[in-house]
């Protein structure tokens, strides 16, 4: 029988406390979540996972978190993985690099588990993921030993993820 995974989300954050707690948080609701305290290792890890999403802080360490998420999108099949980036700055100019690196969402610490889970729900829906899961959940059953990627999409006749009336900045 056919494995299914959940979706991939790459965390990347210098702070190993944030780091943890974040992990945490994504693995309690079954994600597949891993982490990387330095540019190096999410490099690394990108070109060795298939992404469904990236959470990275707006600096990692010295490095900018939008040049980091560059240079993953350079990597074949990561060209558009959604990212969300995490930042206790809400300055415009801020907010202008998130929307200049494609689909990605600014998330303004400290925020509310809640609405990081939200958030990150919702990013499951951007259209190229949307697309990749059904074409997973409609193809033929695959063979035993293969695997397909578990969508985190509601049930028919159900909605999309809502941000439960709570204020963030996203952009996309």
């Amino acid at each position: 029988m056919s494995q299914l995974l959940d979706p991939v989300i790459l965390v990347v954050d210098s702070d190993p406390v944030e780091l943890a707690g974040t992990l945490s948080v994504l693995e309690h609701e079954s994600y597949q979540v891993f982490g990387a305290g330095d540019p190096a290792t999410a490099l690394h890890l990108a070109r060795e996972l298939e992404l469904d999403l990236i959470i990275m802080e707006m600096r990692v360490g010295e490095t900018s978190g939008p040049g980091i998420l560059d240079q993953i999108r350079k990597i074949e099949g990561r060209e558009d993985v959604p990212a969300m980036f995490v930042t206790p700055n809400q300055a415009s100019d801020v907010i202008h690099r998130v929307h200049q690196s494609g689909p990605a969402y600014h998330l303004r610490k400290p925020f509310q588990t809640r609405v990081l889970l939200e958030l990150v729900a919702r990013s499951m829906w951007l259209p190229h993921l949307v697309s990749n899961h059904i074409g997973n959940v409609f193809r033929a059953e695959p063979a035993a030993d293969q695997t397909v990627r578990k969508p985190h999409l509601p049930l028919p006749g159900t909605t999309a993820p809502t941000l439960s009336g709570q204020t963030i900045n996203a952009g996309g």
